[in-house]
């Protein structure tokens, strides 16, 4: 049988070996001025820039102590098994208006095959990175400045407006079932307030210590990943901030998922900006930190729920809570309930890291650095010595904890999910800089018992939880002293002993068995086939007037319902019956291609393309007549797609057939666009 289990996203940047996007420019970093002559690179200067965050002018020659800006992209560091720190080869940078830029580091102008809008670069990955130098803009002085960069390998030019992501980075987040935007949205420390402020598709960059990633990427991956999105909100963000968030998401969102949604992340700690916003917004109410989080958390939750209306029950409000800390969580449920008996919060979240914490000297819960760097004076460099403390202490400690939580939340009437988890070997308060700690931590997570430490752990997990939803920390990161986060160090990487046992806990279970193809069919009344990625086949015959929805798989499956109203959700080339009764037929890429619909009636069904038109190349309010071309073929009608959303310019390919189905029968009543 198989569990869920989601992920954190690990921050968008311009180190990170995430390369989520085929667009490498959404990771660049922010513009740092330089003086090109003297080399120095001057801090604290505000630069000219726009709404998006490209730069209108730089100071006339000699007038100023810099005469250039320079932005740095992919500085990412070698993984085991990884060949290339990035992809090599050649590029092309993209942009709209007058100026110049050059080239460094890992880059080189290919002058002959560049031209005004259009450079060309050649590739060779190393861990400098591609360094982008903005050495003129505007020079005619007419505000046509420099702007809307796009670096993108050559080989994808014609693709990435529409596949927006990185095909490679889908694949490895699309197992997940759930995807914490917590660090893509930057919610540490945000300065997020105002919805006009809002990071948007057009902003220049979309990395965490900037504004972070738009909510309509953010929901576009979810779509194209079949994954519950968990938001959290900006600690000073308004209601309106909140409210049009919220809209949004309803909006683009399949309607087949739910969404979590979380005030600000951990606001117990006194680490980060938001507690200490926190006990100042709590002091203004004659109470603390605890009094606004617990209020602020449930008027959250109201804004959503509203905002969702009739479909409120998609939305999971959680309330942040502090692991191993039974009498905060108490405190805050109770301050939620007496703000508002009639409270909107579903779940209590913690994170029960299995932790080891080294500090200079020893404290209640860390360890003293000096006994941690014994350790790695051993033989075996200490590693039994991890494996023996996360065995024998922290996994029985931490399956106690999720044991007392779990009840706790039943005490309430709530769920409990874990926001975080996982391992958190990481030295603090200056041990992070002994290199021998570091380098021994970073071995632990690489070493085979990290796989075995998981296995128990997730298990535990499950079983003590009541199969409740644990968020892991974190997807993919490069190890460093702050932590060897990710089940993968690169996006290219192809295993590791945390990956493996991950996705064997998500596909089976944790039993290491192999999924066979299987027939399923439904009940009489509402029912969810789906079609997990590992078969090869699925077939629901439908019964009597449920309400049921099919979901296949990226191969090519047999859908059918049956009387009632039916969601049919294609992935791969699908043969798919929809029944008697109003049948929804869902397309979630634009790799759903190839479908044969048989018995599609223009007088009651639906082709819902939300999740493909929900992207940023999709625009404008005449999607039908803008994207979609219908195809009278024989008896037959073509239902074929603008398929990289240029308006035709790109010409159109099949998307499905309907069968015995006359074209001029269809009208934009038929297609769910928006």
């Amino acid at each position: 049988m198989a569990n869920t289990l989601g992920v954190n996203l690990h921050g968008v940047s311009y180190w990170s070996s995430q390369l989520p996007f085929l667009d490498h420019f959404k990771t660049a970093s922010d513009w740092m001025p330089q003086n090109s002559k003297t080399g120095d690179k001057p801090q604290g200067i505000q630069l000219d820039l726009d709404e998006n965050g490209w730069v209108k002018s730089l100071p006339k020659s000699g007038s100023g102590n810099y005469d250039s800006v320079q932005t740095l992209v992919n500085l990412i560091s070698p993984a085991p098994g990884v060949k290339e720190n990035y992809p090599s080869g050649k590029y092309v940078v993209l942009y709209e208006g007058e100026g110049k830029l050059e080239y460094g580091s890992d880059a080189k102008l290919v002058k002959s095959a560049s031209k005004p809008g259009r450079d060309v670069i050649n590739v060779t990955p190393s861990s400098k990175g591609i360094s982008l130098s903005l050495t003129q803009t505007d020079p005619k002085g007419t505000g046509n400045y420099l702007r809307n960069i796009r670096l993108v390998p050559e080989a994808e030019e014609k693709n990435y407006q529409k596949q927006v992501f990185n095909p490679t980075f889908v694949e490895k987040t699309d197992n997940y079932s759930t995807l914490r935007f917590m660090d893509w949205m930057g919610t540490n420390n945000s300065k997020q307030s105002d919805w006009q402020n809002r990071p948007t598709v057009d902003s220049s960059t979309y990395t965490y210590f900037n504004k972070g990633v738009p909510v309509e990427v953010m929901v576009d991956l979810a779509n194209r990943t079949g994954a519950n999105p968990w938001f959290n909100m900006p600690h000073q963000a308004s209601d309106e901030y909140m409210a049009n968030f919220a809209k949004v998401v309803k909006e683009k969102l399949n309607p087949n998922l739910k969404v979590y949604v979380e005030y600000s992340n951990e606001v117990w700690n006194g680490a980060f900006g938001q507690h200490q916003w926190a006990q100042e917004q709590g002091q203004k109410l004659g109470g603390d930190w605890t009094d606004w989080h617990s209020r602020r958390t449930e008027q959250m939750g109201d804004i959503w729920d509203k905002a969702f209306g009739n479909n409120s029950d998609r939305v999971v409000t959680v309330l942040g809570a502090q692991n191993g800390n039974l009498q905060l969580t108490d405190q805050l449920v109770q301050k939620v309930k007496a703000y508002d008996p009639n409270s909107t919060v579903d779940a209590i979240g913690i994170a029960p890291y299995l932790g080891i914490f080294v500090t200079p000297n020893k404290q209640d819960w860390t360890l003293a650095e000096s006994e941690v760097e014994s350790w790695t004076k051993e033989s075996d460099g200490g590693l039994n010595k991890v494996f023996d403390y996360l065995n024998k202490t922290e996994l029985p400690k931490q399956l106690d904890n999720i044991s007392k939580h779990s009840e706790q939340a039943k005490k309430y009437g709530l769920d409990l999910v874990g926001y975080e988890g996982g391992q958190h070997l990481t030295g603090l308060n200056g041990s992070e800089n002994n290199q021998a700690i570091t380098d021994l931590f970073i071995e632990a997570n690489r070493d085979p018992r990290m796989g075995q430490v998981y296995k128990e752990y997730l298990e535990g997990w499950d079983k003590l939880s009541g199969d409740s939803e644990l968020v892991a920390y974190s997807d993919i990161v490069t190890p460093t002293k702050w932590g060897a986060w990710g089940a993968l160090e690169h996006v290219n990487q192809s295993t590791s002993p945390k990956w493996e046992v991950i996705q064997d806990f998500i596909n089976n279970g944790g039993n290491s068995q192999s999924a066979t193809p299987v027939t399923q069919t439904a009940s009489n009344g509402s029912d969810t086939l789906n079609n997990g990625q590992s078969q090869t086949e699925v077939k629901g015959y439908m019964h009597d007037r449920g309400v049921d929805i099919l979901m296949g798989s990226s191969n090519n499956d047999e859908l059918s319902g049956g009387k009632g109203q039916d969601a049919l959700n294609s992935l791969g080339e699908d043969e798919l019956t929809g029944g008697a009764g109003r049948d929804r037929f869902i397309y979630q890429d634009v790799q759903s291609q190839g479908d044969t619909i048989t018995d599609f009636d223009h007088n009651q069904d639906a082709i819902d393309l939300r999740q493909i038109m929900s992207g940023p190349a999709y625009s404008g309010s005449n999607k039908f007549s803008d994207y979609l071309d219908l195809q009278q073929v024989g008896s037959d009608t073509a239902v074929r797609l603008d398929i990289d959303g240029s308006q035709k310019s790109g010409g159109f390919e099949n998307l499905m057939m309907l069968s015995n189905v006359d074209a001029s029968s269809l009208s934009p009543s038929n297609f769910v666009l928006s």
